[in-house]
């Protein structure tokens, strides 16, 4: 399992869905940053793919990246 630190070095900081998972296995409750086309919003890790599909299933709006939170 890796690390928070080796994740957050690992794509420059950003989450894919195989990283996302294991963030979740690290620490579930780590908030991660959700940008879409129009707006930003914070989550628990272990949220991100729940919040995911929402925001692709209302089709006005798209997911554009995840990542670790600047701070």
């Amino acid at each position: 399992m890796k690390t928070i630190k080796e994740l957050k070095e690992e794509n420059y900081g950003f989450l894919t869905s195989e990283t996302i998972k294991d963030l979740v296995k690290a620490d579930p409750y780590y908030m991660v940053l959700i940008r879409c086309s129009s707006s930003r919003l914070t989550c628990m890790a272990r949220d991100v793919e729940h919040v995911v599909k929402i925001i692709d299933a209302s089709s006005k709006d798209y997911v554009r990246d995840v990542s670790f939170l600047a701070s």
